[in-house]
């Protein structure tokens, strides 16, 4: 596998980080030699697996904990991740939340919250690292 060294060394958010994508996602990261803050919901021991993937890699890790259901989340989870490995260069939208049940049954609740995190979190988390991103001329966003 080629590396890409014009990513070697910086510092990527990544949503979803205990999920299954994000798993795949983080050792993808991990192999390119990013820093990486693993934003996750509540699977904390697969945050801290991916972090250690990471580590493996020779890479710095941070788990941030945080529900992007709340629209204060985003921006914490970019000004934490700027605090603890420097400022946001590649960010991963990848979190995601899937109902299960049918369209009858669903609560606006739940159908709002899954909005939420699916469509309202990514525009945050772009709208909080772009500005940066334009200043330092350098950036990538991905939404998965």
């Amino acid at each position: 596998m080629t590396t890409n060294e014009s990513l070697r060394g910086r510092v990527c958010l990544l949503t979803g980080a205990s999920g299954g994508i994000g798993g795949a996602l983080v050792a993808r990261l991990a192999q390119e030699g990013l820093h990486v803050a693993l934003a996750y919901g509540s699977h904390q021991a697969e945050a801290e697996r991916a972090a250690g993937t990471v580590r493996a890699h020779g890479g710095r890790a941070v788990m941030i904990p945080g529900d992007l259901a709340d629209a204060g989340v985003p921006r914490r989870l970019v000004e934490r991740a700027t605090e603890e490995l420097g400022p946001v260069e590649v960010l991963v939208a990848n979190a995601g939340r899937a109902q299960r049940s049918s369209y009858d049954e669903l609560e606006v609740a739940d159908w709002d919250a899954t909005l939420d995190v699916n469509l309202r979190a990514p525009f945050l988390l772009a709208q909080a690292v772009l500005p940066g991103m334009r200043h330092r001329q350098f950036g990538r966003v991905l939404f998965v």
